[in-house]
Formats: structure tokens, C-alpha cells, sequence
């Protein structure tokens, strides 16, 4: 039989129990779910073909990238930008949805209950990164460790399903506006933010699936790219210390009008940082290039063993 049909990722549905809501993720641009499968494969007594092969370790990982922003700090805002959050289930909440769209052999989806879907039962989401060139809308990198409940299956894939109400990009921010020491710093070409986590999963000894996933560390930076050489340079070898007074802001598009909310609206998302240092990585340019500037931001916290190293704001201003 021909193959008659194809599928595409569709949305992440959020369906946890620990939240006690449900927050569909939507402008989803990647998707990946690695199943994280390793095998135990024996041959022994001097036999070179596989005598034994069982699984040895499952620990699936859902890897994607979003621009809704504003959904995705829904979740939980600076803790679950600082720490993750965790996703359980009960008689309510599923966990993960994790959808597929069919398109029929003329490229049309598939209408009715014939979509795909896969649930994560129980697990962690952190996001990886925040990142946002100029004049492009910005996106968060998330992965999310399934981690097994010890009662249902760590995956499981239903089929004929009907795809959610909402689906397709509902809104877009822009990035980045970077203030440094509540100075605005002009020309961003680009602006990155790394959470920083080391995430470990832990298996017990009577298992194949992990059954906890933990922050074993936090390193966040800041990458930031700029035409504003003089500002950059003024910040010197030996490095900035920054203040509170340091946040980078993603601007959100107006649907209706086609352009940016002004900076006094109340509809931008800010991450404010506490204390750190800033470095000038390094200035270059080239033949008819511009000349630009690197710096890298290494927040912390105020307070040594604190875990308030940065705040995240939504509904917000561009201002200090």
C-alpha cells in the first residue's frame, strides 16, 4: 500500500497538575522528542553475533521552540525561567500533550479525529534559551525530561485524536531592548539568553526510566552583539559590574496595527537582573562591515546562596 498520508508537529499543550491549569504552547517553529533509548547487546562464549539484547535505559526528552513568549511565561515567570517546572498528573490533568497534525495525500489536514497524539505523564519543562536578533521575533529553546510516575507508562501514544481548538502563532515579541546600569544600550544586532541549567536524571536500581530530574547547577549568560562601539568600549578590559538597573525587554507586535506597542504600553515581557558582571568579549569588523562589539553578562545573585538571580516581568513597560 502507497503511503497516503504525512504528518507535521503541531502544538504543546501544558497540562499539569502541579500548575493546576492548562497553557497551550502555539508558534511552535521546532520539535523533537528523542526517546533516549540504550540498548544492552551480549554476545559472549566466543560468539560474534548478538546473543542478548534488552533495553538498558529510556529516558525521552522533548526538545522545542516557541514564540509564544507570553504563554510560556505564563507558566511561572522567574521561577520557571530560574528553575523549571515541574508537570504531574492526576484524574484532570494529563502532564504533556504533544501533538501531530495529519495532511491527507493533497496536502490538506486531515479533518475529524484523525490526528496523533503523545502524553508525558510526568516530567520537568526548562527552558534552554531566550533569543532575539534584530528586526526578527523572538524565541525560547525549552526541553522538557520525562521522568517516570512509577503507575503509568513514561509515554503514551494515542491515535485518532482531534487536534485543539487553538492552534498557529497567537502573538510574536520582538527582541531585544537591552538597558546596561539604566542606560539604554543602542544597535542590538542580536541578544541571547542562556539559562544556564545543568539538568541530571536519576535512575534507581530497579528501573529503566529515570524517576527524578534535578538542577545540579545554574551558570546564566548573557550574549549580546552591538554596533554601538564607543558605548562598549567604554565598559573597559577589566569588565562592568551591573545593578538592578540592568534588563533586557522583548517588545510585542500589535496584530491590529501591523507594528510595536509604543514603549509606555503595558505589553512587554522584561528579565531584570540583580548583580554580575559585564565583559567586552571583544570588537571586530571587516572589508565594508560594520564594526561590532561582543559582550557577555554573567548575572548573580544579590545575596550568596540566594536563588533571586533574576525576575521576569510580563504585561510591562519599557522603562527603568
Amino acid at each position: 500500500m502507497a503511503l497516503n498520508n504525512v504528518s507535521k508537529i503541531s502544538a504543546v499543550e501544558i497540562d499539569s497538575a502541579a500548575l493546576g491549569t492548562s497553557v497551550l504552547l502555539t508558534g511552535i517553529s521546532q520539535r523533537s522528542l528523542n526517546y533516549g533509548f540504550q540498548t544492552v547487546v551480549l554476545a559472549g562464549d566466543g560468539l560474534v553475533d548478538p546473543a542478548f539484547i534488552a533495553a538498558q535505559n529510556i529516558s525521552p526528552v522533548l526538545s522545542f521552540s516557541t514564540t509564544s513568549l507570553g504563554s510560556l511565561f505564563a507558566l511561572g515567570g522567574s521561577a520557571m525561567l530560574r528553575d523549571g517546572i515541574a508537570i504531574t498528573n492526576d484524574a484532570d490533568n494529563v502532564g504533556c500533550k504533544i501533538w501531530y497534525t495529519q495532511y491527507d495525500n493533497l496536502g490538506n489536514v486531515t479533518s475529524g479525529d484523525n490526528h496523533k497524539l503523545v502524553t508525558i505523564s510526568k516530567g520537568k519543562l526548562c527552558p534552554k534559551t531566550i533569543s532575539g536578533d534584530k528586526g526578527q521575533v523572538a524565541s525560547a529553546d525549552c526541553d522538557l525530561y520525562a521522568i517516570w510516575d512509577e503507575d503509568n507508562a513514561i509515554l503514551t501514544t494515542t491515535d485518532s485524536q482531534a487536534l485543539p481548538d487553538s492552534q498557529g502563532a497567537a502573538s510574536a515579541f520582538l527582541g531585544t531592548v537591552v538597558y546596561i546600569n539604566g542606560t539604554r544600550l543602542q544597535g542590538i544586532e542580536s541578544c541571547s539568553f542562556d539559562c544556564g541549567h545543568t539538568e541530571e536524571q536519576v535512575l534507581d536500581d530497579a528501573n529503566i526510566y529515570p524517576i527524578l530530574s534535578f538542577l545540579s547547577k545554574r551558570n546564566p549568560t548573557i550574549n549580546i552583539t552591538t554596533l554601538d562601539l564607543n558605548s562598549a568600549i567604554d565598559f573597559g578590559v577589566s569588565g562592568e559590574p551591573i545593578s538592578a538597573s540592568t534588563t533586557l525587554f522583548y517588545r510585542q507586535l500589535d496584530e491590529s496595527t501591523a507594528v510595536p506597542y509604543a514603549d509606555a504600553g503595558n505589553n512587554h515581557i522584561s528579565i531584570a537582573l540583580h548583580d554580575g558582571l559585564l565583559n567586552l568579549d571583544s570588537n571586530s569588523g571587516g572589508g565594508d562591515d560594520k564594526a561590532s562589539s561582543s559582550l557577555i553578562i554573567i548575572p548573580k545573585p544579590v545575596t550568596s546562596g540566594s536563588s533571586n538571580i533574576f525576575t521576569v516581568s510580563t504585561n510591562t513597560p519599557i522603562a527603568i
